[in-house]
């Protein structure tokens, strides 16, 4: 089977989760033998009742001798211990009295993962139970009908996704988000290799940097390190954020620092409130707003005016410099300082971890030394 004569990209919108949740769900309720593909203790001569989205779960299904079953779909990202932890938790506290069974399901596995309660099982091996059960029950009214389909969704699993899983793209120690050099050519499976990419990039630079240790440095002054992977026009851009304590949900109306790092752009990011609704001029303002950042950092190397340098040594080799510039947004009132500077072509990690961790404690260096900029981070402008 070739990808272009498979019906199931079509029908997977680019693997989106809910395109195999919703099959999965569709097979159980179909024919309950399909739970034995996750569960493999359940017994299937008690009914059912099967749910999508409940209490926020990917899939959830009860039966009538009071136990709970839960998965968990992670196709285009990876597990963290506090959110499995939180649907656990969650689960608990609406079926007091009932057994639970969690089930994780994942392409890429966090093989740093604790968590006792959670079982788990990868893609390929759901596709090939999946296989084994359809065998079972090609016979059955309402799955002989669609035999030949499920059939080529196992077939395209296990063959592509495996494909996905072993990619030297995805496992590659060298930092880059070129979509060029991979060898997909189905644009559904790279926004797979992407996700995945994006994901081993915040845990290998989490883990090279010793996250943790640095956050309870900045904890230690009331304030708050963030490790926050997000998406720009879809491309992933992991901020390393550094926060006021008493921040709430919306950073967006308050000051910080950052460090991003989006494609081959490393830069440094300084946040500012407008202190009034007329500063919005673009071409007026962009030197004032500028220079307001560079006092707060005066003094230090972090903010530099590079306005008028057209290179600068990273890593020990000279790479070209965009001009700084400064981005605004009237609706929300901040205005977004950038520093940008160019990351050679397959760096490894370990020498932007470096680069990272070095900056971290460079600018918990100058909070302590700076009290405009203790102030600038937990006040509003």
């Amino acid at each position: 089977m070739s990808i272009k004569d498979s019906i199931i990209p079509a029908l997977s919108n680019n693997n989106h989760e809910l395109f195999h949740s919703n099959l999965w769900v569709w097979l159980i309720e179909k024919d309950n033998k399909f739970l034995k593909v996750f569960f493999e203790n359940y017994d299937e001569n008690v009914k059912i009742k099967v749910y999508r989205e409940k209490y926020n779960t990917d899939i959830l299904i009860e039966d009538a001798n009071k136990k709970c079953y839960v998965i968990e779909n992670k196709l285009k990202s990876i597990a963290s211990e506090e959110q499995l932890n939180d649907y656990q938790n969650r689960i608990k506290k609406h079926y007091i009295n009932r057994k639970n069974e969690f089930l994780l399901v994942f392409l890429i596995k966090n093989k740093g993962l604790k968590v006792t309660r959670w079982k788990s099982i990868d893609y390929i091996t759901i596709a090939q139970r999946i296989r084994e059960v359809l065998n079972q029950e090609k016979e059955h009214k309402e799955i002989k009908k669609y035999y030949y389909i499920i059939k080529e969704y196992c077939d395209y699993v296990e063959k592509v996704f495996k494909e996905v899983k072993e990619s030297k793209y995805v496992k590659s120690k060298k930092y880059n988000f070129s979509l060029k050099d991979s060898k997909i050519k189905h644009n559904g499976l790279k926004v797979v290799y992407q996700k995945l990419k994006a994901e081993k990039m915040k845990e290998n630079f989490d883990k090279a940097i010793n996250f943790s240790s640095i956050k309870n440095k900045f904890n230690k002054k009331n304030l708050i390190l963030c490790s926050k992977l997000g998406y720009n026009n879809g491309k992933p851009c992991l901020t390393y954020r550094v926060q006021s304590e008493n921040w709430k949900v919306d950073l967006k109306n308050h000051s910080a620092i950052e460090i991003q790092i989006e494609g081959n752009q490393y830069r440094y990011m300084v946040r500012l409130i407008k202190k009034s609704k007329d500063r919005g001029e673009k071409s007026q303002n962009r030197d004032k707003y500028f220079n307001e950042a560079l006092n707060i950092f005066k003094g230090t190397k972090y903010l530099c005016d590079r306005r008028n340098t057209k290179s600068k040594k990273i890593h020990g080799k000279t790479s070209s410099m965009k001009n700084n510039y400064c981005s605004y947004d009237s609706g929300k009132k901040t205005i977004g300082i950038y520093q940008y500077n160019d990351i050679p072509k397959n760096e490894s990690y370990k020498k932007i971890s470096a680069l990272i961790k070095n900056d971290l404690k460079r600018i918990n260096g100058i909070i302590n030394k700076n009290e405009n900029i203790n102030k600038f981070l937990k006040e509003l402008k």
